[in-house]
């Protein structure tokens, strides 16, 4: 699925990153979302890109994700949340 990811939002000039971040910091600025896609970013300049974009494509997923669905925090450390 996710190597068949296309994102929705995506331009690649100058930078595909700028988008993601400027959705991950002034739409909601959830932290987590933050967090995710600073640590993607980071992996691409520590190792470098790869042929099939991986971090590019998590870091766009995560940002559609919560904008479609959001971040629930909701049942954290309460086994009951889970058991539906």
């Amino acid at each position: 699925m996710l190597k068949n990811y296309k994102p929705q939002q995506l331009k690649s000039e100058p930078n595909p990153w700028l988008d993601i971040l400027k959705i991950a910091l002034l739409e909601d600025a959830e932290p987590h979302v933050i967090k995710v896609v600073r640590s993607l970013l980071k992996a691409e300049q520590e190792w470098g890109p790869r042929d099939d974009n991986l971090y590019i494509k998590i870091a766009q997923l995560t940002v559609e994700g919560y904008e479609r669905y959001g971040w629930s925090m909701n049942g954290l450390g309460f086994d009951k949340e889970w058991d539906e």
